[in-house]
């Protein structure tokens, strides 16, 4: 404790209270030579030698997490640069003087505006020099409409677009009260030489009116472009050089016509209108995504006929999300293998959504180049949730294959495996997974002369249930951590809570 946490006017004399005041001033004095001294020694670490390590280091740290972290927010303290200079001079020197660490910017509108948005942008991008831009805007509560934020994304986009030769990737969700910022985008006196990636969020009804918006339609470098709520033809963009689109089309067939150079394609609310060709061809397209919400009533058969029509050579990933309310009667699932049979494509990826059990097994049996399945909600016939023990029971079902005389099973390639539905019994998923872990061991049990049966083992293996699975035996216990100290990767999860087992 130091004089100066005590009133020493009346305690102590004069003499003493000087005494008191020279020691506070020397300990004073230590503590400002102490902090002197451990900057000349910071100096001399290696890491702050070499800014250019520094340098380094701080922009892996400002990183996500994850890649694809959806949580993920540049501008929150601390994840941000801003912390990195709080630590030292040294250190703030080098992150101010990094253009790429403010290069991400990312700002949420709270209702009623923030003028303080205004005035971090302008900073960051001061700071960000030249670097290519990064910038997502959107409001802190999507549903609420308020117009003071409205006219605050306004202000912000016309900062924006002083900059609009440095965006690389834009994140914008359109404001709902507002259509200033249509006129601000269209007042952009500028081209995007360095866009490469969009992602459109619509809250103002964008499709409601008639024209056709030109606001990207000159950016040489753009690939990648996404919307929510936006039909396609509510744009023009360069679609002939995109490589990677998110849309809702109103005519999923010219949406293939017009992009030749697609590589991943996903389609929102599809809809196929008037006479299709027999063959719709594109060479390119190795990832296809269809999310069809609900059944479009009296649209089902030129729907489904165009993917009937479809020719993709270079197909390897496959989603399709289909309608709860799908015609019990109508079967579409067989469509995949006729689709990978016409193509001559190595699908190897699968992922659906509502598909019904006896179907996704007639289906899994002509598909045997698949490396990856990821099933969501599978239905019975009556298009109740279908009974997963089913399903586990036939992929860990060993079968004699007449043309080669060895043992296989249903798809023979699978290593990864996530699952999300109703709850299976312990016995059969550790069967499955065991079995599918072991297949030379299940070969030799089956039949001990075929040794090699050209059947993959499942690395990987993620189960979401609503309710927790229970493993009541110690032997199921026993296999899982066997299966874990082996090299098997698995995690099961109940209502989205991972939880452990062994």
């Amino acid at each position: 404790m130091s004089s100066e946490d005590i009133d020493i006017s009346t305690t102590f004399s004069p003499a003493l209270r000087d005494q008191l005041a020279r020691l506070d001033a020397k300990i004073s004095q230590v503590e400002r030579d102490t902090v002197s001294l451990r900057r000349q020694r910071n100096v001399l670490l290696p890491a702050l030698a070499l800014p250019e390590l520094l340098t380094v280091i701080f922009e892996f740290a400002v990183l996500p997490v994850e890649p694809y972290d959806a949580d993920y927010n540049m501008m929150v303290e601390a994840q941000s640069p801003l912390l990195l200079g709080m630590v030292c001079s040294t250190w703030r020197s080098v992150a101010i003087g990094t253009p790429s660490l403010w290069s991400n910017i990312s700002l949420i509108l709270p209702a009623g505006g923030d003028e303080t948005q205004m005035a971090i942008l302008q900073h960051w991008l001061m700071r960000a020099r030249d670097c290519p831009l990064t910038v997502t805007i959107e409001p802190e509560d999507r549903e609420e409409t308020d117009q003071r934020r409205d006219d605050s994304f306004v202000a912000l986009l016309g900062v924006l677009s002083k900059r609009s030769k440095f965006w690389h990737t834009i994140d914008l969700t359109l404001p709902q009260c507002s259509t200033r910022w249509i006129s601000a985008l269209a007042d952009i006196n500028s081209d995007f030489p360095s866009l490469v990636n969009i992602t459109l969020h619509d809250n103002s009804d964008l499709d409601s009116r008639e024209e056709s918006h030109r606001w990207f339609e000159v950016a040489p470098r753009l690939r990648s472009v996404t919307l929510f709520g936006i039909a396609m033809e509510s744009l023009q963009l360069p679609w002939g050089q995109l490589e990677d689109v998110s849309v809702s089309c109103r005519n999923a067939a010219q949406l293939l016509q017009i992009c030749p150079h697609l590589r991943r394609c996903t389609l929102n609310h599809a809809i196929v209108k008037g006479a299709l060709p027999d063959r719709i061809q594109h060479d390119h397209l190795q990832s296809l995504a269809i999310y069809a919400y609900r059944q479009t009533r009296g649209l089902q058969d030129p729907y489904y006929a165009w993917l009937g029509s479809l020719i993709l050579p270079v197909l390897h990933e496959l989603i399709i999300h289909f309608p709860e309310d799908l015609h019990m009667g109508l079967k579409v699932l067989h469509m995949i293998p006729s689709l990978v049979t016409r193509s001559s494509c190595n699908l190897q990826h699968l992922h659906l959504i509502n598909a019904r059990q006896d179907e996704l097994i007639e289906c899994l049996a002509l598909l045997p180049s698949l490396t990856s399945l990821f099933l969501i909600d599978m239905l019975d016939s009556h298009h109740r949730p279908a009974d997963p023990d089913l399903l586990f029971q036939r992929l860990n079902s060993f079968h004699h294959e007449q043309t080669t005389s060895a043992r296989t099973c249903l798809v023979p390639k699978l290593e990864n495996f996530r699952y999300h539905g109703g709850a299976m019994s312990a016995e059969n998923l550790v069967g499955f997974m065991s079995g599918r872990w072991h297949t030379d061991d299940m070969a030799i049990a089956a039949v001990p002369d075929v040794r090699n049966i050209g059947v993959a083992s499942l690395k990987c293996v993620r189960i979401e249930t609503g309710m927790r699975i229970f493993f009541c035996m110690s032997e199921e216990l026993k296999v899982l951590e066997r299966l874990q100290e082996e090299g098997m990767e698995f995690k099961f999860f109940a209502r989205s809570r991972e939880y452990k087992i062994i």
